[in-house]
C-alpha cells in the first residue's frame, strides 16, 4: 500500500498536478478567501466539498487567518 501511494506521488509529480490545478493569485491587496477563492481546477472549495462547507464555523476565512488559527492551537 505504501509503495502505491509512493509511486502516485511520483506520477503527480512528474503530470505538474500542482501548476496545472492550482490558480495562484499574489497581491498587497489580494486577500484570498479559503473556501470562496478557486484553488483546485478553477473551483472554489466550498463547491468542491459541500457537505464539509456546511459544517465550517467561520465561512469568510482568509488564508492568512487560517494560518493564524492553527498556530494557535
Amino acid at each position: 500500500m505504501v509503495e502505491r501511494f509512493k509511486k502516485r506521488v511520483r506520477e503527480v509529480k512528474k503530470e505538474n498536478w500542482f501548476n496545472n490545478n492550482i490558480e495562484r493569485k499574489m497581491g498587497l491587496k489580494r486577500k484570498i478567501l479559503f473556501w470562496e477563492d478557486k484553488w483546485i481546477e478553477k473551483v472554489p472549495l466550498l463547491h468542491r466539498f459541500p457537505r464539509l462547507y456546511v459544517n465550517v464555523m467561520q465561512k469568510i476565512l482568509t488564508i492568512i487567518e487560517l494560518r493564524r488559527l492553527q498556530e494557535e492551537q
